[in-house]
């Protein structure tokens, strides 16, 4: 069926799974597992599209003895998807879901099965990753000029794939916000065990119920920032210290971690109030 839309290029991309325990866990490589990857030529789909083929003993289908192997079963070894054509990503609390969820309305656009579908996220394989994209298929039952669309915030995570998928033909739509917005907007989302106590779960999402927020409480926590006094908030990272760490907080991003690794002309910045691109 491939050869009606496609034709494959000469170039390969295989990543050899050998690895120890601690590397499984952090960059979703799986001992037993050879992943040969094939970047394909579809004009009809926008982005790029690829064939993975799992070989190993850890795979989906495994027959060890070769006069056994029932043929039908051999393509849940094979998978062909196109990666994201779109990525929503930026700093959180920036708008990322509102965006995501605007962009996957789009006639010819198929969602991702879900936001935040990051690579080397949940412990998950490659193998596993690749089949949470949507497949080559879906995008050609689609129509033409079909693209997926998908949101990952995590820059490094994006940035590691890219790498190993030599470099797809995907745009970034990178949103920041207000930063004082943001600062409120966080501080009335997130909860953190050690200022909210047990009842805040694994989501770490705020439940207005049982965790105090006020603007009283949020003054004192800037004030004890800005003069230098610790005070407990329910913040992570950086913004544990928003006052200290205001200045720069989207410039560094952009200039330090977003284009250094990803070209200008393949992103497009959206702050509350204005946009801007590079061509």
């Amino acid at each position: 069926m491939g050869t009606n839309y496609h034709e494959r290029c000469h170039h390969f991309l295989a990543i050899n799974i050998i690895a120890i325990i601690t590397t499984i866990l952090i960059l979703g490589i799986m001992r037993g597992q050879n992943l040969k990857i094939t970047r394909l030529h579809v004009p009809s789909v926008i982005g790029s599209c690829y064939e993975v083929e799992c070989q190993g003993l850890h795979c989906p289908y495994y027959e060890k003895n070769e006069n056994l192997v029932d043929p039908t079963k051999l393509h849940v070894n094979i998978r062909q998807f196109c990666y994201p054509a779109i990525i929503v990503t930026g700093l959180p609390k920036c708008g990322t879901s509102a965006m995501f969820d605007l962009l996957a309305k789009f006639p010819n656009a198929v969602r991702a099965v879900d936001k935040e579908n990051c690579p080397f996220a949940r412990r998950r394989s490659h193998w596993q990753f690749f089949n949470s994209i949507p497949t080559l298929q879906e995008l050609l039952a689609k129509g033409p000029n079909s693209m997926v669309v998908d949101g990952c915030i995590d820059l490094t995570r994006n940035i590691m794939i890219r790498n190993y998928l030599r470099k797809p033909e995907t745009f970034y739509i990178v949103l920041t916000r207000n930063y004082a917005d943001m600062v409120w907007s966080s501080y009335n989302f997130w909860c953190k065990r050690d200022y909210d106590g047990f009842d805040c779960d694994y989501s770490h999402w705020i439940n207005p119920i049982t965790h105090k927020r006020s603007p009283e409480l949020f003054h004192e926590m800037i004030q004890g920032d800005s003069n230098g006094t610790a005070v407990p908030n329910p913040m992570y990272k950086t913004l544990e210290a928003p006052c200290r760490n205001a200045g720069g907080y989207y410039s560094e991003f952009l200039e330090n971690q977003l284009w250094p690794n990803i070209p200008k002309n393949q992103t497009m910045v959206f702050a509350r109030y204005f946009s801007y691109s590079y061509s």
